[in-house]
């Protein structure tokens, strides 16, 4: 780097550190989810340093690495469907290894409405940790209205979903949108999953 650009960044206030300061001002958490009854490790738990997008997801033997954490005094949480969240208070030194930051879960009823399976890999989540919007359909609420089709189950009953007839014909069939066409060059036709089964609603929609 020139003495002329060294000398603008300084007039700015700009500091540039070397690579090796830079790294040993970030630290790491490491450690340890298992089920409170059975002591095993617990795959696939959630471990985030609250407050920051600092995060990882255990491994088959339960271990999480979370690197670049900035010195400082956190709490980290950890979290898996089926069983209860657990918090710990951790101090992160510059540049140190903080290990041993363990969290024994134990097992909590979770409410199906707030757990979402993904229809393409079977993978199941909590709803608030999903990044799109999941609508709910409650069959209680069928009664209170005709249904003759499974359009009728769908429309005005989840937001931002909307139905249009394929054909000018009386009982033709329709076809789902939803939040109209966001797209230049995809398609705005649906994923369908009848039962765990891919359906296509590109020839005539659905009825």
């Amino acid at each position: 780097m020139s003495k002329r650009v060294r000398a603008l960044l300084a007039a700015l206030g700009i500091m540039i550190l070397p690579a090796g300061v830079r790294a040993q001002a970030a630290g790491t958490i490491s450690g340890q989810v298992i089920d409170q009854v059975t002591q095993r490790p617990l795959q696939d738990a959630q471990v985030q340093v609250v407050g920051t997008q600092r995060g990882s997801n255990t491994d088959q033997q339960g271990r999480y690495s979370i690197q670049g954490v900035p010195s400082g005094s956190y709490v980290v949480r950890a979290r898996r469907i089926g069983y209860g969240v657990g918090e710990q208070q951790v101090t992160v030194g510059s540049g140190a290894a903080t290990t041993g930051v363990n969290f024994t879960l134990k097992t909590s009823a979770t409410q199906l409405q707030e757990v979402v399976v993904n229809a393409v890999t079977g993978a199941s989540e909590r709803r608030v940790e999903v990044g799109t919007n999941v609508g709910h359909v409650n069959v209680a609420e069928l009664n209170k209205g005709p249904i003759t089709s499974l359009a009728d189950v769908l429309q005005g009953r989840v937001a931002g979903v909307s139905l249009q007839s394929a054909s000018g014909t009386a009982g033709g069939s329709q076809r789902i949108r939803i939040r109209g066409s966001n797209s230049l060059s995809l398609s705005n036709e649906p994923l369908l999953y009848i039962d765990g089964v891919a359906s296509s609603n590109s020839k005539g929609g659905i009825s």
